[in-house]
């Protein structure tokens, strides 16, 4: 794990976004902790954009902070969706395999039912943005991508326990009808699973600040967006210290 820039290192990877980030961080400083750069005023995108890119996380370290987003993001969907523990006892089935507690087969089960979670928050914040605002336009689109949220954190926890089930996301094939997400009969591509996990967090966390402009829907998570942001913060800081 890459826990440390110099200035010529972030000038070096030639992106809008690293000079976003020396832009903010002390001109007196030539080198720059992920820390610093985390507690820095510097906008979330590029923050992400770095971790996810360039701090060199191995397999491990990857499904150990992908293990530990999705955990703090299911107090988010917990809130939703109350009475859904799907989404959760995937998370907690991760963990009680990892202690051998439970098989393969019976994590496939509890990550397929995530899978089923994730299709039905999908259909709900079509449902819900249609609801609220009914014209076919860019707003209608928007609020149906703000309030797909909890979807995005569904999707995460699928994506997290992929690599516990041998490494692989699955991809559908139209050809092929009633499959499941963990049927053998899909196509297999061997892709990183946990990274895909911790993007789905971020999309998630855009989408929960895009829901800044739709208020009157969740109101109790969209006061509660300050407190999220802190605990995303929080759990990147320690790991990266």
């Amino acid at each position: 794990m890459k826990k440390e820039f110099t200035r010529a290192e972030l000038l070096s990877l030639n992106s809008n976004e690293a000079i976003k980030i020396l832009e903010l961080l002390p001109q007196s400083k030539q080198s720059f902790t992920v820390v610093d750069i985390l507690e820095a005023h510097i906008i979330f995108e590029s923050k992400w954009w770095l971790i996810s890119n360039h701090c060199e996380l191995s397999l491990d370290e990857t499904k150990e902070l992908a293990y530990k987003l999705v955990e703090m993001a299911c107090i988010i969907y917990k809130n939703k969706y109350p009475n859904d523990f799907r989404v959760v006892a995937c998370l907690k089935g991760i963990d009680k395999f990892k202690k051998g507690e439970i098989n393969t087969t019976c994590l496939i089960v509890k990550r397929g039912r995530a899978y089923g979670a994730y299709e039905n928050d999908i259909h709900n914040s079509i449902v819900d943005a249609d609801f609220d605002y009914p014209n076919k336009d860019e707003e209608n689109n928007d609020a149906k991508y703000a309030y797909s949220y909890a979807a995005e954190i569904a999707k995460a926890a699928w994506k997290v326990s992929a690599d516990y089930v041998g490494g692989h996301v699955f991809s559908f094939d139209s050809t092929k009808d009633n499959l499941h997400p963990d049927c053998c009969d899909y196509d297999i591509r061997t892709l990183e699973p946990n990274k895909s996990a911790i993007n789905s967090i971020y999309i998630a966390f855009l989408k929960l600040h895009k829901l800044m402009l739709f208020p009157k829907r969740d109101v109790k998570i969209f006061n509660s967006l300050p407190f999220y942001n802190q605990m995303l913060k929080q759990i990147l800081i320690d790991f990266f210290k």
